[in-house]
């Protein structure tokens, strides 16, 4: 995903990069709105974040400009503010933005957004044919892998839930990048991607945060799951 950051803080700037990065998205920077109008007009972006208080031009006037342009009117916005008035926060919404973050920058919630925004765009398995010519299985054979990935990782989320409820996260990680090596080879976009953005989070995650990617890795397998079905038939 290529993604605007407009910020005329330059260390706010450089932690979402940083993060933004991470997961493998490509970053463009302008430090206020005047700069980030021009770069729209030569660059190509899929999602701008975008602060409030800005010197020129503030963030919603910003916005109102993005939205009331043809060419740019269907771009997704996230806010990223330390701005707490209530009434300036619903004149950006009223302008379309798609999301607010609070300032300071929250790493979980940040991914949590970006990746709700590129899941949009997955598909939960990916064209079986083609799979099945890049792997040199048949039909058959791939059906099997597929079973044995959702099976295996649907018992790991069980066994790693048990373990957190008592307070030992061991094993969280590899699971996470196992699920994501499997899933990536086997076409299976949506719950790679998952995999990918947890094992982001997980490391420095609360109880309760690593608890809800579980829940949302299980959902994804569950999808998964559905989808192999009907590849059988």
């Amino acid at each position: 995903m290529n993604i605007l950051i407009v910020e005329d803080d330059i260390s706010t700037r450089a932690l979402l990069k940083m993060i933004l990065e991470k997961t493998n998205n490509t970053v463009v920077e302008a430090m206020n709105a005047a700069a980030a109008l021009k770069c729209l007009k030569i660059q190509k972006v899929d999602l701008i974040i975008t602060d409030l208080y800005m010197p020129q031009m503030d963030g919603v006037e910003f916005i109102r400009q993005i939205k009331k342009s043809s060419d740019t009117a269907q771009l997704p916005i996230v806010v990223c503010t330390c701005v707490t008035d209530e009434t300036l926060l619903q004149k950006a919404r009223e302008f379309g933005v798609i999301h607010i973050l609070h300032k300071p920058i929250n790493t979980s919630t940040l991914l949590q957004t970006i990746a709700m925004l590129q899941h949009k765009d997955l598909p939960i398995l990916e064209d079986s044919k083609l799979t099945v010519r890049k792997l040199g299985l048949d039909i058959k054979g791939y059906h099997e892998l597929l079973t044995i990935m959702v099976d295996n990782a649907y018992q790991r989320i069980i066994d790693i839930r048990a373990g957190l409820q008592s307070g030992d996260a061991n094993g969280f990680e590899t699971f996470l990048r196992d699920l994501y090596t499997s899933a990536e080879s086997l076409g299976a976009k949506a719950l790679s991607h998952a995999a990918m953005v947890t094992s982001m989070v997980i490391p420095d995650a609360e109880k309760e945060i690593a608890e809800k990617y579980l829940t949302d890795l299980k959902i994804e397998i569950e999808k998964l799951r559905a989808d192999v079905s009907m590849l059988e038939d």
